[in-house]
């Protein structure tokens, strides 16, 4: 039985990784993720064809690292509910400047930088 060729995708996907070292068949979680999360569209097509809408809606239904902003047009390409997907639970109901703000905290705790000052309340009443 003759082998599927390898998708063709963007390697700006894969910025911090070493393309070359990919495997399709042992990285699948990794590269559907990627490729949902920052590809375009033909690398989105790419993708369906090989790995097949089954395996790819298995795998973005149990990521929780999906952007929220990617999971509207995953969940209409799926037809299924946002809210069926593990990462919908990240994003739901949060201002945007709130969820940067967290996202600054976490990475002030992870490397030790000096606490962020606290949000300007003018700033927060514009958001």
């Amino acid at each position: 039985m003759p082998q599927k060729p390898w998708p063709v995708l963007a390697r700006r996907i894969f910025w911090d990784l070493d393309f070359t070292k990919l495997d399709y068949e042992v990285d699948d979680v990794l590269i559907i993720e990627r490729v949902f999360s920052w590809g375009d569209l033909p690398d989105l097509r790419e993708a369906r064809r090989y790995y097949g809408d089954e395996r790819i809606c298995t795998v973005l239904l149990a990521s929780d690292e999906i952007p929220f902003v990617a999971l509207g047009l995953i969940s209409a390409m799926f037809d299924r509910p946002m809210e069926d997907f593990k990462s919908f639970s990240k994003g739901v109901g949060k201002d945007p400047y709130l969820m940067k703000r967290e996202y600054l905290d976490e990475l002030q705790a992870v490397h030790g930088l000096p606490p962020l000052p606290p949000p300007d309340p003018i700033l927060m009443r514009m958001s």
